[in-house]
């Protein structure tokens, strides 16, 4: 198991998983919510609900309202990221392996609603009194966290070299 961590096949076998997790879960909140007429679903008093958001933008809801520049600023991260893992080797090990993977898979994900449906769909929403934290979803989890987890990898590969 080990030595299958540190291969392309893992990155793109756990893309596979954090895409299915992502669009399954936006249906199935979706389809959710739509039964509930869009009411939001407090999960947590003051801190954690379901929502139905619907984001033009890329991270944040930065660039809101121009739909193409976020997919095209997405895709080529997406792009760059990919050449950079697969030419240079950077974040090798299991740790670089992980992270690619839920990084590309959140990516797609949010990509394949960009091209779908013309937003990304977000429905979790943390909060603490009136301090909010953009919605997000499971595609985005699985963007920070990989970024964070392929970032460890680079930084410890280059001390390596």
């Amino acid at each position: 198991m080990k030595k299958f961590l540190h291969t392309k096949r893992a990155a793109a076998a756990i893309c596979a998983v954090a895409l299915v997790i992502d669009q399954a879960s936006k249906l199935a909140v979706n389809g959710f919510m739509e039964s509930r007429g869009g009411e939001d679903l407090v999960l947590i008093p003051g801190f954690l609900s379901v929502i139905q958001s619907h984001n033009t933008g890329v991270a944040f809801g930065m660039f809101n309202g121009v739909p193409w520049l976020a997919l095209g600023l997405q895709a080529a991260a997406v792009v760059v990221l990919a050449v950079v893992y697969v030419r240079t080797g950077l974040g090798g090990g299991a740790a670089g392996t992980v992270g690619a993977g839920l990084l590309f898979g959140g990516a797609a994900g949010n990509i394949i609603d960009r091209l779908r449906i013309g937003h990304v769909f977000d429905f979790i929403l943390a909060h603490w009194e009136n301090y909010y934290w953009p919605a997000f979803n499971a595609a985005d989890i699985f963007i920070v966290a990989g970024a964070a987890l392929f970032g460890i990898a680079v930084v410890r590969s280059g001390a390596d070299g």
